[in-house]
């Protein structure tokens, strides 16, 4: 547990805020409790699907805020403040704690209502990858779908990358295979332009 103090000047005069907060064994942050002397307190908790043996150890898998201690128990769902979960390889259903194979997040979810005694949730994003993990498509909630490809499309330094929003309308740049370095852009609003560049 860790626990600190801030006191913040402002107009109405001093905001003091009290932040109290677990982690785990991995050293991550578990619950954080923010308690101020004007808006009350707030509990945010964060679950993971930490997966030790491919040291995936940033997959964040859900968080939540309540408007109540962390040490309390909630009275869900007027207590609950917002809340949002992460889908990860192509699952098509969210646990907290999934089996990992590349660690991709493939899907958003934003909390939009309560039913049921659960929260309702809204696939907010879905999000393709090629296979060596870059993100090749990202897919909204009104579907609308913008993808990039890469050239090479797998092994080797990348020589350029384009993109094509949901409107078919394409930009690109070519990059330098030494540095990286963006030698040329287009646009579907502006000409080509070229980057100079300095240096071997």
């Amino acid at each position: 547990m860790k626990e600190s103090d801030a006191r913040t000047q402002h107009s109405g005069g001093y905001e003091d805020v009290d932040t109290t907060s677990t982690y785990n064994s991995h050293g991550q942050p578990l619950t954080q409790q923010r308690a101020t002397n004007d808006a009350g307190t707030v509990c945010t908790t964060t679950t993971y699907a930490n997966d030790t043996a491919h040291w995936i150890l940033d997959a964040v898998t859900s968080v939540s805020t309540v408007s109540d201690a962390c040490s309390a128990t909630p009275t869900l769902p007027d207590d609950l403040l917002s809340g949002s979960r992460t889908l990860y390889d192509g699952a098509t259903t969210w646990s907290a704690t999934p089996t990992l194979t590349r660690g991709d997040p493939t899907a958003q979810q934003a909390l939009t209502g309560w039913a049921s005694g659960a929260g309702t949730y809204l696939t907010t994003s879905r999000t393709a990858y090629d296979v060596v993990g870059r993100a090749i498509g990202v897919t909204d909630a009104q579907g609308h779908t913008t993808t990039t490809t890469y050239t090479p499309a797998t092994a080797g330094p990348t020589t350029a990358v384009a993109t094509k929003n949901a409107l078919n309308q394409t930009s690109s740049i070519t990059l330098g295979p030494g540095r990286g370095q963006t030698l040329t852009s287009t646009g579907a609003d502006r000409p080509a332009t070229d980057a100079t560049t300095r240096g071997p």
